[in-house]
């Protein structure tokens, strides 16, 4: 059985990229991170304020209430510029809840990135 992505398009390489993502829930005090790669093992690692490393340009939540949250990944520009033409985005959420004496982890849709080269997307 195949693995589904959500699928980007008309990104490229080394523009800054801004990913907006929703959650049906109240995500005041969670850890959000993500990593993007691409297909030759380049990696970049972004995460919210909250969690080492991380910071509001990486990871913001814009807004949050009980039914809904708004948040933004944010790659910098020429992060990219020597990827391959496909990437994968994999963002995890940590919530406050307890589970088995642990923080609760879970893990978002993954999204497949496929970057624009010489002005085509991928299915030029």
């Amino acid at each position: 059985m195949s693995e589904e992505y959500i699928v980007i398009d008309n990104i490229c390489k080394s523009d800054s990229i801004s990913l907006d993502g929703t959650i049906c829930d109240d995500i005041t005090g969670w850890k959000i991170t993500a990593q993007l790669k691409d297909e030759c093992g380049n990696c970049i690692e972004l995460a919210t304020s909250n969690v080492t490393g991380g910071s509001d340009d990486q990871i913001i939540v814009n807004s949050t209430s009980p039914t809904e949250s708004n948040f933004t990944i944010m790659v910098p520009k020429n992060q990219t510029t020597c990827w391959s033409d496909i990437a994968y985005l994999y963002t995890q959420v940590e919530t406050l809840n307890m589970v088995g004496g642990e923080t609760e982890k879970l893990c978002l849709a993954t999204a497949q990135i496929f970057f624009k080269t010489l002005g085509k997307n991928h299915n030029d």
